[in-house]
């Protein structure tokens, strides 16, 4: 299994890679989490078998730098042992973990054992001595002449021969102390050292479990996750970590004949959307109008994303919980207006939602036609539609310069954020038309409805890529 050394905001740890795929990013949801500079929400994929490691960036991530070489958005690289790859300003490296060291040549043992044994040619032999040596003299001569008669005999020495080796002790007793040896130090890593790593490689483990939901893969979900669960090294955040996966897998597993991808997926969305919300914005009244709202537009995402999903239930009891239905009936404030704004605008890098805050105040607005707060929303606006404007043609720009590098996929994912998240009126029907007319619009449409269905529902606004996938929406 290979080694991923991470340097990541002047921390450097060192993980084993699982097989499967895992996510890097910013966010909180993904696999391989990295809070350096310049790292997208979700910045690209690793994927992992007995083979190689696959770095893939998605359409919707951010370029990154493999060996020197520059990945764009939709391209993907095999990662090379040894080989540094930047993702923003972090860095990863892939290390190849248990390399052995080479056996030696056959027979060389044998061929040093002769060489050590046989005499100097030419060198002079000494002739045996019928007094016997002077160990013989002193007392020993009887084993002395013992050993001298049974060379002439040409039998060799018994004791060399028998059932012992040459300081005396019986042959079987080095054996057995190594198995015994070998059965300690077994031991003490069962109990000890195992448990401990467990702890030390949590990150990847928790990688695997996951990746093997995501591919309903339950069996080996269950394997991976039984041995982390029954660790007793774990601390507070880490066990709650490995119980939330636990549920997930009971969750998976009740569903094994029904749900398909799309159970998944739901899962995956309201991880990366709703659990995090919840944890930051819920955890203690008074609860912020803003956030309740935010939250109640989101699980409205999520039920038409994923309809009829497990997780419904526990969604709406939260929605209980926070009063959105009365909070709802209750005209907008200026503070939800910049509470949306923060969310849509300000709390991410990409994409920004530009047309959703914008929405917002322009509610506000109609229901407060003067007055301090309508001025400062107006001002608001105003900041806002110059931001979205650049923004798009940013965006747009981008997606020129990568046709003219011969990147299609970053090209669309340019053009595919533009359209459905930041741009409005005519740049989000200039950037919808510059997306029609890419050679393989459609299948990128018919991947996206797949893969993402609120990027899909984003670009469906527009006619002319309505068109392209005609009945098939």
């Amino acid at each position: 299994m290979a080694k991923l050394i991470v340097d990541d905001s002047g921390t450097r740890k060192a993980f084993r890679l699982p097989k499967g795929r895992l996510t890097v990013g910013s966010d909180e949801g993904n696999t391989l989490r990295l809070v350096s500079e310049g790292v997208a929400a979700r910045h690209l994929e690793i994927a992992t078998t007995d083979a190689s490691t696959v770095v893939r960036v998605p359409l919707d991530g951010a370029p990154v730098q493999l060996g020197g070489r520059t990945l764009a958005p939709g391209a993907q690289g095999e990662w090379a042992p040894g080989t540094e790859l930047k993702v923003g300003g972090a860095s990863l490296r892939l290390e190849a973990e248990g390399t052995a060291a080479p056996a030696p040549a056959p027979g060389a043992a044998k061929a040093a054992g002769a060489t050590a044994a046989a005499p100097a040619r030419g060198a002079p032999v000494a002739p045996a001595r019928a007094g016997g040596s002077a160990s013989a003299r002193s007392g020993g001569g009887r084993a002395s002449a013992a050993r001298t008669g049974g060379a002439r005999a040409g039998g060799g020495s018994r004791r060399r021969g028998g059932d012992t080796d040459d300081q005396g002790r019986p042959k079987w007793v080095m054996p057995a102390v190594g198995i015994v040896l070998l059965v300690i130090v077994g031991a003490v890593y069962v109990l000890f050292i195992q448990d401990s790593d467990r702890a030390r490689y949590f990150v990847t483990d928790v990688a695997a479990i996951e990746t093997h939901l995501e591919s309903q893969n339950y069996e080996l979900a269950r394997r991976a996750y039984e041995p982390l669960a029954a660790s007793k090294q774990l601390d507070a955040a880490q066990r709650a970590r490995v119980d939330e996966l636990g549920r997930k897998l009971e969750a998976g597993e009740s569903l094994r004949t029904g749900g398909g991808v799309l159970v998944t997926q739901g899962h995956a969305w309201k991880g990366r959307y709703l659990d995090a919300f919840v944890t930051a914005n819920f955890a203690e009244e008074p609860y912020a109008s803003g956030a309740v709202r935010v939250f109640a537009d989101r699980v409205a995402d999520f039920r038409e994303f994923f309809p009829g999903h497990p997780a419904d239930a526990e969604l709406a009891a939260i929605l209980t919980k926070v009063k959105a239905s009365e909070v709802r009936a209750e005209p907008l404030t200026l503070a939800d207006v910049e509470f949306y704004e923060h969310y849509h605008t300000d709390r991410v890098k990409s994409p920004k939602r530009f047309p959703l805050a914008l929405a917002v105040m322009d509610q506000f607005l109609a229901k407060n036609p003067s007055g301090a707060e309508h001025d400062a929303v107006v001002a608001k606006r105003d900041a806002r539609l110059a931001e979205q404007r650049a923004v798009t043609l940013a965006l747009i720009e981008k997606a020129q310069k990568a046709w003219s590098e011969n990147n299609e996929g970053g090209a669309v994912a340019a053009l595919a954020e533009a359209v459905a998240y930041v741009a409005g009126g005519e740049l989000a029907t200039q950037a919808a038309a510059t997306f029609a007319a890419l050679p393989n619009a459609r299948a990128y449409l018919l991947d996206y409805r797949t893969k993402d269905p609120e990027l899909f529902r984003g670009l469906m606004t527009q006619p002319a890529l309505q068109s392209l996938v005609g009945s098939d929406s």
